[in-house]
């Protein structure tokens, strides 16, 4: 009797426990792959693609994924990771032959539940034609390149099949010079992605191309831009890492104008946080240090000439965890400046005990926690990556999507620290492609296993006030899965004509918002004054009232966003103000 009831004790614990594993069990792979064209041109043609999946089910703790990817010209990959939740991958090969191809991946769990995700046809042909040019600044506008004019380096062309729609961007590289192979029997319409708002197309004067090719051949088009006389906006911004007490950690400063032909000088300044002190430069000028005052001067500061410095920075070993290390960067010149609001930059950053070397950064970062920015702001945004493995990465590949609130015209390289391939997959997704980059891992060389791609674009005009714009971005080291990094946040931020603000202990509103010529401000205190600052803390503005309304005379401001200052009879508060003309 006893033994019956051992054993029906066993098998109802058994059964229990197979159904427990059955449940923890993956029952299920879901999701999708994106190919970055579907026809190619003459041989060798790369190719790139990005995928998503998620499993269903439980994954136990020592499953794994097997990927089998077979690429249809006789050549395949195999390779294993453990199993995640979800998982983001992305392919990259090179077809040597000409033929009809198609990407064929078979995703396998250790229990052998699988799914196949499958590309779109690679149409690689030799019945394809150049389409090729020179992009520069024509400063004595005879549509000639004369030595010393500048390139377009770093921008895109776009050119878009005028029978299917279907668009390619070509970079142009460090000489002014796209290429691009499309296929043939086609016309197509060949223009700079986005014209600055400094240059002006001189040939052709319409800034537009038209050819139809055939016949295997290249076709030339040259396009030459000049300057106009409009105003120049100086800028600067700034990136850092999560301080740790005792380490060092990057700090990035950039600055630049929105003119490509006239030169400025500047000076570029970083206060950095007491318990912050400048280790050294990787990249990039260094520059002069005073204490934590860092200078750079700059002779001549353009869009084509513009700042880029890579440092590191060491925190004090005093530094609290939790607390907030803030940085001042701010730029002077000479001359006149269009917009004021992005003459300075405030970068904070959390002290913590440890850190993602893989992250992203977006500048302006916004106000609060919301990232507010108004409509029409250009975002520039930045992606570290570092090799923490045990090995050198061949190949690093980052995918990041762009956000349907962002023009993806606007696009425009800034910086990478290696060599770095840009091509565009489906749905405004941007590949970047370190190939043989060979980073070392961080135990080997620890300095050299860092690296990094900035970049710029453009919010798309009109967006509606609370319109948020996420970026994330994914990070492959040769094989291994995908780094998926933190998600920057901006929102967009309409000003109302009237603010109200309040800080508990003082109330006031201002308007209008944006002012043109006349700023009113009124409190629940009779007597206060109110003083106006720009964004480099100068004064340009003051108001003092006993009647409880206070008016200032903006008339003569330029455009750009301001700061306001409220006293009254001790209690203080600070807003934004936008004035517009």
């Amino acid at each position: 009797m006893k033994k019956s009831v051992l054993h029906f004790i066993v098998l109802v614990a058994l059964m229990v426990l197979g159904s427990r594993q059955a449940n923890a069990q993956v029952t299920g792979i879901v999701g999708y792959y994106n190919d970055s064209s579907y026809t190619y041109c003459n041989t060798p043609a790369p190719v790139s693609g990005f995928g998503f999946l998620s499993l269903m089910g439980n994954p136990l703790p020592n499953d794994s994924l097997t990927f089998y990817i077979n690429y249809g010209d006789g050549t395949d990959t195999t390779y294993k990771v453990l199993t995640q939740q979800q998982y983001t991958f992305t392919i990259n090969h090179t077809y040597m032959t000409t033929g009809m191809y198609q990407i064929n991946i078979i995703v396998t769990n250790t229990n052998m539940v699988a799914d196949t995700f499958t590309g779109q046809t690679y149409n690689i042909t030799n019945t394809c034609s150049a389409l090729t040019g020179l992009a520069w600044i024509d400063a004595n506008a005879n549509c000639t390149y004369d030595v010393g004019e500048q390139y377009l380096a770093g921008h895109f062309m776009k050119i878009t099949n005028t029978a299917n729609s279907i668009v390619y961007y070509a970079a142009v590289d460090t000489n002014g010079v796209y290429n691009i192979e499309v296929p043939d029997n086609f016309t197509y319409q060949i223009e700079l992605a986005n014209i600055p708002g400094s240059i002006v197309p001189v040939c052709p004067v319409t800034g537009i191309a038209y050819e139809a090719v055939s016949g295997t051949g290249t076709f030339t088009n040259n396009f030459g831009y000049e300057c106009t006389t409009g105003n120049t906006d100086f800028s600067v911004a700034g990136w850092a890492n999560l301080f740790r007490p005792g380490h060092t950690r990057h700090f990035v400063v950039t600055a630049t104008t929105n003119n490509f032909c006239a030169t400025y000088p500047a000076t570029v300044t970083l206060v950095l946080h007491p318990l912050l002190t400048y280790a050294s430069t990787t990249y990039g000028p260094a520059p002069s240090v005073a204490g934590n005052v860092l200078t750079w001067n700059v002779s001549s500061l353009s869009q084509l000439n513009s700042l880029y410095s890579y440092m590191m920075v060491t925190c004090d070993s005093f530094a609290v965890l939790g607390d907030t290390l803030c940085n001042t960067l701010y730029i002077t010149y000479t001359g006149t400046d269009s917009i004021t609001v992005n003459d300075t930059a405030d970068i904070c950053r959390l002290v913590s005990n440890s850190y993602d070397p893989n992250d992203k950064s977006v500048f302006p970062a916004g106000d609060g926690a919301l990232g507010l920015i108004p409509n029409g702001t250009t975002l520039s945004y930045l992606v570290n990556f570092q090799n923490t493995g045990n090995d050198t990465a061949y190949d690093v590949v980052i995918v990041d999507s762009i956000n349907s609130n962002l023009n993806i015209n606007t696009f425009q390289l800034l910086e990478a620290s290696h060599p770095v391939n840009v091509t565009w997959l489906a749905g405004n997704v941007i590949n970047f492609r370190f190939e043989n980059i060979y980073l070392p891992d961080s135990n080997t060389n620890e300095p050299l296993s860092h690296g990094f791609v900035s970049y710029k674009i453009d919010a798309l005009p009109g967006l509606a006030d609370g319109t948020t714009i996420t970026n994330t971005a994914h990070i492959y080291f040769d094989f291994n899965p995908a780094i998926v990094t933190n998600t920057t946040l901006n929102t967009i931020d309409i000003p109302t004509s009237v603010r109200n603000i309040s800080n508990g202990s003082l109330t006031a509103r201002v308007f209008p918002n944006p002012a043109n010529n006349e700023l009113a401000i009124t409190t629940d205190n009779a007597s206060f004054s109110a003083q106006l600052f720009d964004m480099v803390g100068r004064p340009v503005a003051t108001s003092v009232t006993n009647n409880g309304k206070a008016v200032m005379n903006t008339s003569s401001l330029a455009s750009g966003m301001y700061i306001l200052h409220i006293n009254a009879g001790g209690k203080e508060m600070t807003t934004k103000i936008h004035i517009q003309h």
